[in-house]
């Protein structure tokens, strides 16, 4: 593990790779756990990282457990164009849970430090994955990036602390597979914890994502709430049409407007959808079409209705 600990440091063009499983059996006799696991810890606070390679290459999580590429626990990190490569718990942004469920389930060097509340930034990475790739208790922003998942499993397992606003955010992101990836065999999120948020802005859904888009924790409490306004883009021309502004309404371009928000609670299960418009694909230019509008819908359960149809079906409502 490399650890960097120096504030207001800039790596640019670097590559870091390492190959440590979390069922590998450490010096000290026992498994390394999750969290001995990672290529890099990077928890100097103000850091920025440019076109730098984080890869473990250990395998897959059923072989060898979780396997983290990069650890991040300093505050006000930013990466820009950088590559993430893993297949379990590819990136984990702290602060770990206050908990632990099992013994030794947070052991490493971060085990019995403060659950300090931290932001990271991510400008145009590419960040590949199999199960839970993202996790962690941060406040995370990512812009225009890329979710590649390589295998079945779940994109975004957030933890985020119950008093803290945001969690994961995806702003015009894309949510793609690798190959032999089978439709419908992937998810955008499952809680971690049960104050878990993620929220989605103009991003698209390649086909493994499955209907559902969310999946409840292995906890039973660990449920998604959803409040979401507009539209997810599943279409790869809407999508592009919204990066191009070509998506406009009487005032202002649609870029960037379509949003989704995604927060767990133990106590409610409710999900509520909130459809303020709906938009077709069109060209720059042409008059405005396809717009409706619905009242405020509340969908019982504790995992999302098929967007997709949703999405197509909402004009008859």
């Amino acid at each position: 593990m490399i650890f960097l600990s120096e504030n207001d440091k800039v790596y640019e063009g670097l590559s870091f790779c390492g190959n440590i499983g979390a069922r590998m059996i450490h010096e000290d006799g026992r498994p390394y756990h999750t969290f001995r696991t990672a290529s890099v810890l990077a928890d100097g606070d103000r850091i920025t990282f440019k076109n730098c390679t984080f890869e473990n290459t250990a395998g897959p999580g059923k072989d060898a457990g979780q396997a983290i590429a990069l650890y991040l626990d300093g505050d006000d990190i930013k990466l820009v164009g950088c590559t993430l490569r893993g297949h379990q718990d590819t990136l984990f942004l702290a602060p770990l849970p206050p908990k632990e469920y099992e013994k030794d389930g947070f052991l490493g060097p971060k085990q019995f430090t403060k659950r300090t509340p931290r932001t990271f930034y991510f400008e145009n990475c590419r960040i590949e994955g199999g199960v839970d790739f993202i996790f962690g208790g941060a406040t995370a922003y990512f812009d225009h990036c890329e979710f590649v998942s390589i295998e079945k499993g779940f994109v975004f397992a957030p933890s985020t602390p119950e008093n803290v606003k945001e969690g994961f955010v995806a702003r015009n992101c894309r949510f793609i597979k690798g190959k032999g990836v089978e439709d419908a065999s992937c998810y955008i999120a499952r809680p971690w914890r049960e104050f878990a948020k993620v929220r989605l802005e103009n991003c698209f859904l390649d086909s493994h994502i499955a209907p559902a888009g969310l999946m409840t924790g292995e906890k039973k409490k660990h449920t998604f709430r959803c409040a979401s306004r507009n539209i997810l883009h599943t279409d790869p021309g809407l999508w592009e049409a919204a990066q191009a502004g070509s998506l406009r309404d009487d005032h202002s371009s649609f870029s960037g407007a379509s949003r989704l928000f995604f927060s767990s609670s133990s106590h409610k299960s409710l999900m509520c959808i909130k459809w303020s418009e709906f938009q077709t694909r069109f060209t720059p230019n042409e008059p405005k079409k396809n717009i409706y509008s619905s009242p405020l819908t509340c969908l019982s359960g504790t995992a999302m209705n098929d967007i997709r149809s949703i999405l197509s079906s909402i004009g008859r409502r």
